[in-house]
Parts: C-alpha cells; sequence; structure tokens
C-alpha cells in the first residue's frame, strides 16, 4: 500500500490560519479574533466545501481548497497518530495481532502487525500543534462578551444594510427622505428607554453567565460523587464556579456591567 505523504507543519499552519480567516463564524471567529485559535480541521474542510462565496474569485476558491486539502491531511495524520495509541495500548493490555485484525477486519496478525508499524512511522511525523482554546471562568466570560458584542455589530450591520436597501427601493432621488428632529423631551425618553434596553440585556447576559456556572458545579459534584477524577480538585472547581454563579445573579439583579 502506498504510504500517504506527511504534510509540511508550516503549510498546514498557514492553512488552518487561511481556512478560520475566511470561514468561522460566532464563537469560532471569537476565538481567532481574541486568541488566534483556529477552527477545527474538519469543520473547517465542511465549512470550505459547504460555502460558496459568490462576490469571490475563482482564484480564492482555489485558494480555499488547497488548504483544505492540506487540513484535511493534517486531519488524517491526527487520526492515525490515535491508532498507533490504540494500538501499543492494546497490546499493553493482552490483545494479540491477531485479536486486533478480528477487530479492523483485516485478513491476518501480519497485516495487522504491519499497520501498526505504519501508523507508528506516521505518529513519529513532526506536526502543526494546535494551540489548546483557552480554559477558566475568566476566559469563558470573556468570550461571552466578545461574542455578544460581535453578534450586537453583525446585527447593527445588517439593519444598516436594510435601511440601505429600504431607502434605495422607495426613496426618490428628488425627494429626500423625511426627517424631523426630536424635541429635547424626545431625545430624554429615547435616551432612558436605550438604558433600560441595556441594562435587560446585560441581566440577560449575567443570568445567562450564572446558569453556565451553575452547570459546571453540577457537572463537578457529579464526577466527585461518580469517583472519578481528583476529588479535591472537583470540590475547588465546584466552589469557584458556585461563587461566580452567585456572582453573577447578584450583578443581574443590580444591573452591573459586564467586564
Amino acid at each position: 500500500m502506498t504510504e500517504l505523504p506527511i504534510p509540511d507543519p508550516d503549510l498546514v499552519r498557514a492553512a488552518r490560519q487561511h481556512l478560520t480567516s475566511r470561514f468561522a463564524t460566532g464563537v469560532e471567529a471569537v476565538l481567532w479574533e481574541m486568541h488566534k485559535h483556529p477552527m477545527h480541521d474538519l469543520d473547517a474542510v465542511t465549512r470550505a466545501l459547504r460555502d460558496r462565496p459568490e462576490d469571490e474569485q475563482a482564484g480564492t476558491t482555489t485558494m480555499d481548497l488547497g488548504a483544505a486539502f492540506l487540513v484535511l491531511s493534517a486531519a488524517r495524520l491526527d487520526v492515525d497518530r490515535l491508532e498507533a495509541a490504540l494500538f501499543e495500548r492494546a497490546l499493553e493490555l493482552g490483545l494479540d495481532y491477531e485479536q486486533v485484525a478480528a477487530v479492523l477486519e483485516l485478513p491476518d496478525a501480519d497485516t495487522a502487525r504491519q499497520r501498526h508499524r505504519r501508523m507508528a512511522r506516521r505518529a513519529e511525523a513532526p506536526t502543526d500543534e494546535r494551540p489548546p482554546p483557552p480554559a477558566g471562568p475568566g476566559s469563558e466570560r470573556r468570550v461571552r462578551g466578545e461574542l455578544a458584542r460581535h453578534r450586537a455589530d453583525e446585527a447593527a450591520e445588517r439593519a444598516r444594510a436594510a435601511g440601505r436597501r429600504r431607502r434605495d427601493l422607495t426613496g426618490s432621488p428628488d425627494v429626500p427622505p423625511a426627517e424631523t428632529a426630536e424635541t429635547p423631551a424626545e431625545t430624554a425618553e429615547t435616551a432612558a428607554r436605550r438604558a433600560a434596553q441595556a441594562k435587560e440585556r446585560t441581566a440577560a447576559a449575567r443570568l445567562a453567565e450564572a446558569r453556565a456556572h451553575e452547570d459546571a458545579v453540577q457537572r463537578h459534584e457529579a464526577a466527585l460523587q461518580a469517583g472519578q477524577g481528583d476529588a479535591d480538585e472537583h470540590r475547588r472547581l465546584a466552589e469557584e464556579h458556585r461563587e461566580a454563579a452567585r456572582a453573577a445573579r447578584a450583578a443581574a439583579a443590580g444591573g452591573a456591567p459586564l467586564p
């Protein structure tokens, strides 16, 4: 069987950056903007296949697909590294190549042994290590806050574009759109209404933050009861999330601004 080529790590890094800058949306876009954390490889490839921007030139689309091929090769290499690790672990636990061959539906033990060697060679190849995603409650809050601002900016831009389209469709070049100046009382009323709306949005964001921390508390307590992992660490993290949830609910009640 012909050996698959090993992608160059520098090219893979550049391809991940290209696809993320082109196709990341929502949380992916925020993580890229704040932490330069690229999209998951398979998500990036799928997005490159699905999205077909009509305003782009053919050369740009070709570049997208070339980057997708590189990223897919890197994803395949990651899978091969996992399979090599599985082979090692299976042999440590007492499985032999004949049993592994039966699981993988290979002809015989020798074929399984050759596959193991091939995966082990690929596992030793240099790779572009993906940076870990940001961790911790503080990072989660910053990402959620940035995501909320990002979505608000997108919504505002869509509203402006819709307004321009309405003016283009209904406006007359000889008759400008009618505009009336607000009175001071109306201006004050508008400002008060916007402040109240901003307070409501902030409280809703704080409540969502509190619920996320409370979910984390439940996860750590469930792991603690099930005897999974480090018990002291689960207690510590559960208490951190519990305090953060209390603070978020108190801030929601008082209308404190987001950090």
